[in-house]
C-alpha cells in the first residue's frame, strides 16, 4: 500500500508488510512498518497525517485477517502523544474521533 498526498504534501510512504509461518507449529504472525509523513502546524497537515494513520492502520488489519495471523504493527510515525493520530492507533477511531473531533 502507497498512499500519495496531493501538493503541497508530495510523498510517498510506503507500508510494507510480511507474514511469517512457523515450520514447527504453523503460527503465523504479520509484521509491518511504516514512516508517517512529518506534517505539522496547518489543520490540514494534521488532517493528512490522521488520514495516512487511519489508512496504515486499516490495510495492517486487513493483511493481519487476510492471512489469519496476529500482527505487530512498527515504524517511525513522527506522532504527539496528544495528537489526533497517536490517539487513532492507541484508542481507535471511536475514541479518537471523540476526543478529537476537529481533526478527526
Amino acid at each position: 500500500l502507497a498512499w500519495k498526498a496531493q501538493k503541497p504534501f508530495k510523498q510517498h510512504n510506503p507500508l510494507l508488510s510480511v507474514t511469517l509461518q512457523s515450520k514447527e507449529n504453523n503460527q503465523k504472525m504479520t509484521f509491518a512498518t511504516c514512516h508517517m509523513p512529518v506534517l505539522f502546524g496547518s489543520p490540514e497537515a494534521v488532517r493528512a497525517q490522521a488520514i495516512h494513520m487511519n489508512l496504515v492502520l486499516l490495510a495492517h488489519q486487513q493483511l493481519a485477517i487476510l492471512s489469519g495471523s496476529r500482527s505487530v504493527l512498527m515504524g517511525d510515525f513522527n506522532l504527539m502523544p496528544n495528537s489526533a493520530q497517536y490517539a487513532l492507533a492507541a484508542d481507535g477511531y471511536e475514541l479518537a474521533a471523540k476526543s478529537h473531533p476537529d481533526t478527526l
